[in-house]
């Protein structure tokens, strides 16, 4: 998967696509939605998550956990900021799924950090999950 989007002469958009077609394909039945929105308030690209579903009778099995890393990795080769919302749409627990992302560096989208140039409810950008990753591992030592 790593080559086929790691080109940095690719726009944005041809590198996210092909990212998603890596991952379908690696993946069979699953359902990725992640497309460029635009750029955040620092120039960086956003890349909006919409959805991740994986097929009812492959789940609980990592298979989220490994495409998350897939694209957290490419955000961050990239200088990507990546935004979602999640939601029980799809099958799963909103508050689990806040959790799940909280665990790749996302944060809650408000306050006086709130990226207005987006209605996602929780972002990561680089920067960003350095410093919650960070904070994360000093709680633990």
């Amino acid at each position: 998967v790593r080559n086929t989007w790691a080109s940095k002469r690719a726009s944005g958009r041809e590198q996210v696509t092909a990212l998603v077609e890596a991952l379908e394909a690696r993946f069979p039945g699953l359902r990725l939605d992640l497309y460029p929105t635009g750029k955040d308030g620092w120039g960086s690209q956003i890349m909006e998550l919409s959805a991740i579903v994986v097929p009812k009778g492959q789940r609980e099995q990592g298979i989220g956990t490994k495409v998350m890393r897939e694209i957290v990795e490419a955000a961050d080769a990239h200088g990507w900021t990546l935004a979602l919302t999640p939601s029980s749409d799809f099958g799963g627990s909103k508050s689990r799924l806040v959790s799940f992302y909280r665990g790749f560096g996302f944060v809650p989208n408000h306050g006086r950090s709130k990226d207005y140039t987006t209605r996602a409810t929780m972002m990561r950008s680089v920067p960003m999950a350095k410093r919650v990753a960070s904070r994360w591992l000093d709680r633990k030592r």
